[in-house]
C-alpha cells in the first residue's frame, strides 16, 4: 500500500501504525481512519484494518532483503488459496480483478513483487471451491522483472526505502512510547503528506513473530 501511495497507482490516504520493538519497526495497515488528536486509545467503531499478526488466524509470511532492510511481509491466510496444476501444487493470491482486461497491472506487479508471488493463477470461485480455468496458471518472472528494471521503479522503491527508514528514525526518536499512527495523506492538489500522531501505548513483538528471533 505506502508503494502505491508513492508511485501514485493508488490515490487514496490510509493509516499505520507504527511500534518500534526493540530494533524491529512493526507496521500494521489500517483503511483511511484520520486518528483522534485527543486520544489516540479511542477507535471509532467504524474503523476498519488489515488482519495483523496479533489476529487469530493462519498468516502467510515471508522474509527477504529489501535494499539492506530485513523485512517480514506478511498476508492474512484466507487471501492465499491453493491451486493444483496436473501433480504440482501452488499457492495463489486472490485478487478479485483480471488486470489483463481492466488495466490494473500498476497496482498488482507491486502486489506480486512484495508478496514473491511468480505464478499467476486465473479460475473462477464456486461454494468456496476454487476452480482453475484452463491454461489458467502462467509464470509472471518475466513481467515482474521487466517492471523492477525500470528507471522510474528503481526511484520509487529508493524512495519507499528511505520512508521507512525516516519512520524508523521518527519512532525511535521522537516518541517516548516509539509508538504512534501515521496517516500518509493523498491530497487533491496532488501533494502528499504524513501526519503523525503519538501513541501512549508501548507495544510489545506479535508472538507470531517469536520464531524469527532466538
Amino acid at each position: 500500500m505506502i508503494f502505491l501511495w508513492i508511485s501514485e497507482a493508488d490515490t487514496s490516504s490510509f493509516v499505520v501504525d507504527a511500534s518500534l520493538v526493540g530494533n524491529t519497526l512493526f507496521l500494521s495497515l489500517f483503511k483511511d481512519e484520520k486518528p483522534s488528536s485527543d486520544s489516540n486509545e479511542i477507535e471509532s467503531p467504524d474503523t476498519t484494518f488489515a488482519p495483523s499478526p496479533t489476529t487469530v488466524g493462519q498468516h502467510h509470511i515471508l522474509e527477504y532483503s529489501f535494499m539492506g532492510l530485513n523485512l517480514l511481509v506478511t498476508s492474512p491466510g484466507h487471501l492465499i488459496r491453493p491451486a493444483n496444476s496436473g501433480s504440482e501444487e501452488h499457492f495463489a493470491r486472490i485478487i478479485t480483478s483480471d488486470p489483463e482486461l481492466d488495466g490494473s497491472w500498476p497496482r498488482v506487479l507491486p502486489l506480486l513483487w512484495f508478496s514473491g508471488t511468480h505464478m499467476w493463477v486465473s479460475g473462477s470461485v464456486s461454494d468456496g471451491d476454487f476452480k482453475l480455468r484452463q491454461d489458467g496458471l502462467r509464470s509472471v518472472k518475466k513481467n515482474i522483472r521487466d517492471w523492477e528494471n525500470t528507471g522510474k521503479v528503481k526511484k520509487q522503491k529508493k524512495t519507499m526505502f528511505w520512508l521507512l527508514q525516516y519512520v524508523r528514525k521518527v519512532t525511535m526518536e521522537h516518541l517516548p512510547s516509539r509508538s504512534c499512527s501515521i496517516r500518509f495523506v493523498a491530497g487533491a492538489d496532488d501533494k502528499k503528506r504524513l501526519e503523525v500522531y503519538a501513541a501512549s501505548r508501548v507495544q510489545q513483538l506479535p508472538t507470531l513473530f517469536g520464531e524469527f528471533w532466538s
